[in-house]
């Protein structure tokens, strides 16, 4: 009986109190991002929340600063110097569009998030890679052609 109790004790710390390790889940995100797409660098504020609510903003280079995409549900709009363009989801621009469908991974999927050895998470799906820090904040996206590096960030839970 003695012998058997170290083992069954074992076991149960082993299988029993093992937890699947998630990131916090966040519920918008507000970033100061560099985006790389097609060759080319670009700044930009994005702000992502659970509600589909989506806006970029980009601050350089200069000929683009101020230019914005906005994203509300189902339907979005491109706005600079005064002029809109309204779209829906099927003729949104490829970069908006990736960095969108990659913010919706984040805020759905963070339970399929693989942990990894420093702590930091990764998530992956259809075509996209999101790196997660501890805090489960983006530090880099992946999507089709487009790459995006978080220089620095707001969130709120």
């Amino acid at each position: 009986m003695y012998r058997i109790l170290p083992v069954f004790l074992v076991f149960l710390l082993l299988c029993g109190c093992s937890k699947q390790a998630v990131p916090p889940k966040k519920d918008t995100f507000t970033l100061s991002t560099t985006i790389s797409y097609e060759g080319n660098e670009y700044k930009a504020d994005i702000f992502a929340s659970a509600a589909d609510v989506f806006k970029i903003e980009f601050t350089a280079p200069e000929k683009l600063k101020g230019l914005s995409f906005n994203w509300d549900t189902d339907s979005g709009f491109i706005e600079y110097k005064k002029l809109q363009y309204r779209f829906t989801a099927d003729d949104a621009p490829e970069i908006f569009s990736s960095i969108k469908n990659a913010f919706k991974l984040v805020f759905s999927n963070t339970q399929s998030a693989i942990l990894n050895a420093d702590g930091t998470f990764k998530v992956n799906g259809d075509g996209i890679t999101v790196e997660l820090t501890k805090d489960g904040t983006p530090t880099l996206i992946t999507s089709g052609p487009v790459e995006i590096k978080i220089d620095a960030k707001s969130t709120e839970e």
